[in-house]
């Protein structure tokens, strides 16, 4: 008995030794794409409106792990179309991508488990346009301030040998105005741009 609890311990030794921490990685994940506007277009179609989205969310990653704590990360996220919808017809579609460096704060276990949470800014990029031969507002382009939040859990045991797998979900924050054609008042809308993915990293 002593001996297989002594073969246990040896073998147990190089995994925690080989296990990778600290160094630079980069990945790619995929998902879906989560859409709130905040009535934005409630303010542009002056209706009772309904948000649905098209299509998934690609993100390309790359960042450096300081430690089992720490890490700061750089993510390109292409989001799916976002359609805000009047009457059950499709009246203003939404094609957004963001660029955002953020905290990646956890804690990595010796088991290569990582819970972890995100918090960063940058830019997203939005365009608006009217959906078919709808007329609601003159089609729109912008780069806006945003922030990033979120959360995720993360493996990479040492038998992965700087591979590791994720799954999360994040949101981008960030600020549209809205000018009323007839009042000339113009209202703010925070809109969220989020997606639950999964994803795949490489630590060097």
């Amino acid at each position: 008995m002593k001996k297989v609890i002594l073969l246990a311990a040896l073998i147990s030794l190089p995994t925690y030794a080989a296990q990778k921490v600290e160094g630079f990685y980069i990945g790619a994940g995929i998902g879906d794409t989560s859409y709130d506007d905040d009535g934005f277009g409630k303010s542009v179609t002056n209706g009772t409106t309904s948000t649905e989205t098209d299509g998934a969310s690609f993100k390309l990653i790359g960042g450096y792990q300081f430690n089992q704590i720490a890490a700061i990360e750089t993510q390109y996220t292409k989001y799916g179309t976002a359609n805000t919808k009047l009457s059950n017809t499709k009246a203003l579609t939404m094609d957004s991508e963001s660029l955002m460096v953020a905290a990646n704060l956890g804690y990595t276990f010796d088991n290569g488990l990582r819970p972890y949470g995100v918090i960063g800014a940058g830019i997203v990029s939005w365009d608006v346009r009217n959906a078919g031969a709808t007329n609601y507002l003159v089609n729109k382009s912008s780069s806006t301030f945003a922030v990033r939040a979120g959360l995720g859990l993360e493996y990479a045991p040492a038998m992965f040998d700087g591979w590791a797998v994720r799954a999360g979900y994040e949101v981008d924050a960030f600020e549209a105005e809205v000018e009323d054609s007839l009042t000339k008042k113009t209202s703010s809308h925070t809109l969220g741009m989020g997606s639950f993915y999964v994803g795949s990293t490489y630590k060097f």
